[in-house]
């Protein structure tokens, strides 16, 4: 008998101290919950207003991407006809005859860590095939239970224990909700409880209406290049390039397809496997009455073919990743759409660089900078790398786009543009032995007017002139716009031709003093106006019809035998600095070559000519 009263106080004490363990690990999970509530409280979905100015262009595929976030409207051929004295056809643009603006739903970020793109929709505006469809397959008691479906889950222990492995999981719609909110994809035994404690609490905390939104705007539907695709909006407009209003049945049944492993069943390399699963979600949606089977069209395999050609081609244009990484450091809605084509242009760019010379190392940086709006944009294509370090702290050589700048100091000092300069060859006695300028042409007059020899970029000219004006002051006047010299300049001649090293930000620093101080004498006389016809510049072959009729200050840089390549661009109102190159050196393509015109000048070009503003009139600043 006493032996039996051991045993029991035994057991009544490790039953107590479970329920202790138990109850600090419930609590544990709660208050967890409880930190990010945040994510639970009735969410506003964000929109942003884009503003496009009459008289300006918008390239019709990269705007056609981008309305497809509009939330409720008709679709984007109802959209073009019914603005069609707005929006005149010319070739792959639209001209705006008049302003119009754009609201869009914002895009947003899932968290600080990772790239995602989800855009966040009321369950109002969710089309009902799709919610009710997602209960009819992933867990058809949701509407009965409290968050846990205790058939379920032992229907799933049992075959877990048959199978001896995580097989199943038995899953309610709530409880992936939590894991999605809050927990990874670990199969594990504790992630498993905290699931399971989560799911209860939000069954208690939140209406069955508020879960299934959540569920279909936070849900995992796959994933490209490290980007994911969360919820249902962008799932639909990431696998059908249609917002979800405009999908047909068999399409929704593709897409509740996915969501049971959006990589098992990845079109891109299981198409098999998705097509079974599909006809399974169709057959499953007819059994409980939600679609009727004789007006579903269902796919042939020409039109799964066709959608996978479709599919690889859209994500092989870069309009999603770039997407991804305008939002993940946001800017104010007038530069989004600015920034997001900087970024899908800087993206193709590279892309088209490490295509044509395979195993180099090629990047992108972008800082633009709205000097009336003190406002910046900054892109850098290696998205996995700190975009600030490399903007402000990672220094490449400058090459000739510090030439503008040195003429202006020419221009103070006396000289005209239409002043000749020799083009003889040029030789200095410094200590480390003679130096001597060389020229990239092969065939170049005796002497040229100053306006040609900015315009070309010739080298020995600009050293003729520092020995002509003083070496000296050039070097004074140069520091005192912020470029970094090794001094004395007389000695390091080379650094007027580019090999200074400087970020990003330090040549933006430098030439916004540059163009506060070349208007001293009057916006006629600067270099400003003088390199305001892009006609005349070196990237006149380039400039194309749009561009060539404006008037902007531009000026190219190639240095490095092509491994640094820079455009500068000045419009009134907004200064950019655009560079491509190799950042990682150890691998060089011996048929590489490269320019400033051809690469950050083509970011340039077709980010500006596409973005729905006008350009700034070109002048000094106040």
């Amino acid at each position: 008998m006493r032996r039996v009263k051991i045993v029991l106080i035994v057991f009544l004490l490790s039953v107590a101290g479970l329920s202790i363990v138990l109850g600090q690990f419930v609590d544990d999970v709660i208050t967890d919950i409880k930190s990010k509530e945040q994510r639970l409280v009735n969410f506003e979905p964000r929109g942003k207003t884009l503003l496009f100015e009459e008289g300006s262009h918008l390239n019709k595929e990269d705007i056609r991407f981008i309305y497809g976030l509009v939330r409720s409207a008709p679709n984007y051929q109802q959209w073009l006809q019914a603005n069609s004295e707005t929006l005149i056809t010319q070739e792959n643009n639209l001209l705006l005859m008049k302003d119009l603006s754009l609201d869009i739903a914002g895009p947003e970020r899932c968290d600080s860590n990772s790239f995602c793109l989800k855009l966040y929709q009321k369950l109002e505006n969710i089309p009902s095939l799709i919610w009710r469809g997602l209960i009819g397959i992933e867990d058809n008691r949701f509407l009965e239970h409290s968050g846990l479906d205790f058939f379920s889950i032992m229907r799933a222990i049992f075959y877990d224990i048959k199978e001896m492995s995580f097989k199943q999981g038995g899953s309610t719609l709530t409880q992936q909700m939590a894991k999605n909110l809050f927990y990874s994809n670990k199969k594990t035994i504790s992630r498993k409880i905290k699931e399971m404690v989560a799911a209860l609490y939000l069954e208690k905390k939140l209406q069955k209406e508020r879960i299934i939104e959540l569920y279909l705007n936070e849900v995992y539907w796959g994933s490209h290049h490290g980007i994911q695709i969360r919820g249902y909006f962008m799932a639909s407009m990431y696998y059908f390039n249609k917002r979800p209003q405009d999908l047909n049945s068999f399409e929704v049944s593709i897409l509740i397809g996915l969501l049971k492993g959006p990589s098992f069943y990845n079109p891109l390399r299981h198409l098999d496997r998705l097509k079974v699963r599909t006809k399974a979600v169709m057959d499953r949606l007819v059994k409980v009455s939600l679609l009727e089977k004789d007006n579903i069209k269902i796919w042939s395999g020409p039109d799964w073919e066709n959608w996978v050609k479709s599919l690889k081609s859209r994500l092989r244009d870069g309009r999603f990743m770039a997407l991804a990484q305008s939002i993940f450091e946001p800017v104010d809605d007038d530069l989004f759409y600015e920034k997001f084509l900087l970024t899908l242009h800087s993206n193709e760019v590279v892309s088209d660089l490490k295509s044509k010379f395979k195993g180099m190392d090629f990047a992108s940086k972008v800082l633009i900078k709205k000097l009336n709006l003190n406002k910046e944009i900054r892109i850098y294509t290696k998205f996995e790398r700190a975009k600030n370090i490399a903007i402000e702290k990672e220094k490449h050589q400058v090459g000739s786009i510090l030439k503008p700048m040195i003429y202006s100091f020419y221009t103070k000092k006396g000289l005209l543009f239409t002043d000749y300069v020799s083009m003889d060859t040029i030789e200095l006695n410094i200590k480390s032995g003679k130096w001597s300028p060389k020229e990239g042409y092969r065939n170049f007059p005796k002497e040229v007017e100053i306006k040609e020899a900015l315009f070309k970029s010739y080298n020995r000219p600009v050293v003729r002139l520092a020995e002509k004006f003083g070496w000296k002051e050039l070097e004074d006047y140069l520091i005192g716009i912020q470029i970094p010299l090794q001094t004395p300049l007389k000695e390091y001649p080379a650094q007027l031709l580019g090999s200074v090293e400087m970020s990003l930000n330090e040549i933006q620093n430098s030439y916004e003093s540059f163009v506060k101080a070349d208007c001293a004498n009057g916006f006629e006389k600067s270099i400003l106006h003088l390199m305001s016809d892009p006609k005349n510049t070196t990237i006149k072959n380039h400039v194309g019809p749009i561009l060539g009729e404006l008037a902007f200050f531009g000026k190219t840089g190639t240095t490095n035998n092509g491994m640094d390549n820079w455009f500068v661009f000045f419009d009134g109102a907004t200064l950019g600095i655009v560079w491509t190159g190799v950042e990682k050196r150890d691998v060089i393509n011996k048929n590489f070559r490269s320019s400033g015109a051809s690469t950050s000048f083509g970011i340039f070009k077709k980010s500006y000519e596409a973005r729905g503003k006008r350009f700034q009139e070109l002048r000094c600043l106040n």
